[in-house]
């Protein structure tokens, strides 16, 4: 990288060495059923097997996204909650030129340091990023807004370290599938998890994002015959005629 980009990383948080291994999983609420969690530890518990578990929410997210993104080469991104990495592995193949991956789970970034090198990943918490201000052209944050207890600390986070024509891209489960009763859930080792969120609506979500972008453009993205294979035979009503199915995702894109 050329000296007229400035660092993305903030002195004193460039990850160094094997990133730390929690030894156990706080103990979990819920009934036999259905165990809630709060977002941190059910993160924990799912990173070893998010990746191997089919989700038409995020494929219809990333096919929607990719389909916009067409010029990141050269570009420096910012992925707040990168979870595994997806979006920080396809930013760089996609020819940024430098990606820097943050996640508050030490689970999570483990999974990720094997798909993309381990220097572009900081655990770091969603409020309070460790990136030097107007450093970044895109800024992404993927499935995590309700996880957020203070969006509004999150979202002055995300517009400090754009730079003035950047672009913010985020998206989550939409609270219109919420209501229809959908659940944020996974399945492991028999158990079904639901982590638990703070619910906003669709208009909320929005009322904040306007108090620091311009222009904040919003998609109903609802799952399509794309999405098919990813679950079950006879588990895709969304593919049925005549059956009402809600919009499974939310994604905003945000500039001045």
């Amino acid at each position: 990288m050329t000296n007229s980009i400035p660092p993305v990383l903030e002195p004193g948080h460039a990850s160094e060495g094997p990133l730390p291994i929690r030894s156990s999983v706080p103990p979990l609420l819920g009934s036999p059923a259905v165990l809630k969690v709060e977002a941190l530890k059910g993160h924990e518990l799912w990173a070893d097997c998010y990746d191997s578990q089919p989700n038409p929410l995020l494929h219809r997210e990333e096919r929607e996204i990719l389909s916009c993104l067409k010029d990141v080469e050269g570009k420096i991104v910012v992925d707040v909650a990168c979870g595994t990495g997806r979006w920080t592995r396809q930013s760089l193949r996609l020819g940024a030129s430098q990606v820097i991956g943050l996640d508050a789970s030490p689970a999570m970034l483990r999974q990720a340091a094997r798909r993309v090198p381990a220097n572009t990943l900081v655990q770091a918490d969603a409020t309070a990023l460790p990136v030097g201000s107007l450093s970044a052209d895109i800024v992404l944050c993927s499935f995590a807004i309700a996880y957020l207890e203070d969006l509004n600390r999150a979202v002055f986070e995300w517009r400090r370290v754009l730079k003035p024509c950047g672009t913010l891209w985020c998206s989550d489960f939409h609270p219109d599938a919420l209501e229809f009763g959908w659940k944020r859930t996974f399945k492991k080792n028999g158990l079904t998890y639901e982590l638990l969120s703070h619910r906003r609506s669709a208009a909320e979500i929005r009322a904040c994002l306007r108090q620091y972008f311009r222009t904040v453009d919003s998609q109903d993205l609802y799952l399509e015959e794309a999405e098919t294979h990813l679950v079950s035979p006879g588990h895709a009503p969304w593919a049925l005629p005549g059956v009402p199915h809600p919009p499974a995702v939310l994604l905003f894109c945000c500039r001045d």
